[in-house]
């Protein structure tokens, strides 16, 4: 459970490196095109899934338990071994800004559910999840390729948006719909947006 105002504030997140986004653009061959178009099959599938309905799943504190939680002003960290996930929570806004399994079986859309949830117990409705700084290889790829449409806002139906939604950033989107839909008062994926300041992926949710 989170403890407002206890403890250090949660480490800041990596700083924006414009290097390494130029460098995978450099590298770009036939292997990143087979990961762009596995991206877009993810993301049809996973928008698919959506058709299901919100859920709501339950069990999920006992794992959250097993992190040392703290927390100011939004900020919270959840640290176990090698396991961190370092984000910022507001009323209907979950930014992920820095999240590693470190080796522990944990699932990022749960722990992001339950570090929203820990900090406000009632669950206002939640609007988006932001990605920030996309540091897989699979989502600086995709994040480089749809940068270059020059667009910022795609919806569903368009190969943007798949390509967005079936990178691993996708993946918390799609669950926090499929295991906490229910609670968060959300049923789909509305758009999907990117930043170029900071690397961020927005998914809007209604």
């Amino acid at each position: 459970m989170a403890e407002p105002g206890g403890g250090a504030p949660p480490p800041p997140p990596p700083s924006f490196d414009p290097k390494k986004y130029q460098e995978v653009a450099e590298k770009w061959d036939a292997k990143n095109e087979r990961t762009l178009e596995d991206a877009l099959k993810k993301g049809a599938e996973r928008f698919g899934k959506l058709k299901a309905g919100p859920g709501r799943k339950t069990g999920g504190e006992k794992d959250f338990a097993r992190l040392q939680t703290t927390s100011v002003e939004g900020a919270i960290s959840s640290v176990l071994g090698g396991a961190l996930f370092n984000n910022l929570m507001v009323p209907g806004e979950i930014h992920a800004l820095e999240n590693r399994l470190g080796g522990e079986s944990f699932n990022n859309s749960e722990i992001l559910f339950q570090q929203y949830k820990s900090l406000f117990p009632h669950l206002p409705k939640l609007r988006k999840l932001v990605r920030k700084n996309v540091a897989s290889a699979e989502g600086a790829q995709v994040f480089l390729k749809v940068l270059e449409t020059g667009s910022t806002q795609f919806f569903p139906g368009s190969t943007e948006f798949n390509a967005l939604l079936g990178t691993p950033n996708g993946t918390a989107a799609t669950y926090l719909i499929l295991d906490h839909g229910q609670d968060l008062d959300i049923s789909t994926i509305s758009s999907a947006e990117i930043e170029e300041t900071d690397s961020k992926i927005i998914f809007h949710f209604e």
